[in-house]
């Protein structure tokens, strides 16, 4: 897993075993950068040498409780790669998120009166694929139906 902007630097993370699934270490990485975009990179498995180190004071939980890291500390470069693997070896999966702190989306109100447990975060997201760039956006969005299509974010 490659990360996909620059200017950004860790914010928090995340150490967990998901016992039900299995007991290999899962890790969430939220990225900030100066503008206020957050990136939240979940579910990454075998983080590389450089960012194992980073994290290995984060206590292993079995919740989604963050650590929070020294701001502008940990700077990440973009197309540096964070992890060898995402998911677990059984079934390959990731959750990618784009959040824009500096103003509530579209969705803000629906979010408050159907999901209020999401409020903190999805208030903010927007469309992951717009934070691309014209042109990969195009091409993420010519895939066949998936997360884009469906995603309440990326509704026209």
């Amino acid at each position: 897993m490659r990360f996909p902007a620059k200017g950004f630097s860790l914010y928090a993370a995340n150490r967990r075993v998901e016992e039900a699934i299995s007991n290999e270490e899962q890790v969430k990485l939220l990225f900030h950068h100066p503008c206020g975009i957050q990136v939240w990179i979940d579910h990454l498995a075998k983080p590389t040498d450089k960012w194992a180190s980073i994290i290995e004071d984060v206590p292993i939980t079995t919740s989604s409780r963050i650590t929070f890291m020294p701001t502008g500390v940990h700077q990440v470069e973009a197309g540096e790669v964070l992890a060898s693997g995402i998911g677990h070896d059984n079934n390959t999966y990731l959750d990618f998120g784009v959040y824009d702190l500096r103003k509530k989306n579209a969705l803000a109100e629906m979010i408050t009166n159907e999901w209020p447990e999401y409020r903190s975060t999805a208030d903010y997201a927007i469309c992951w694929s717009t934070f691309f760039g014209p042109e990969i956006q195009q091409l993420l969005e010519a895939l066949p139906a998936g997360a884009i299509d469906t995603s309440d974010y990326c509704q026209g």
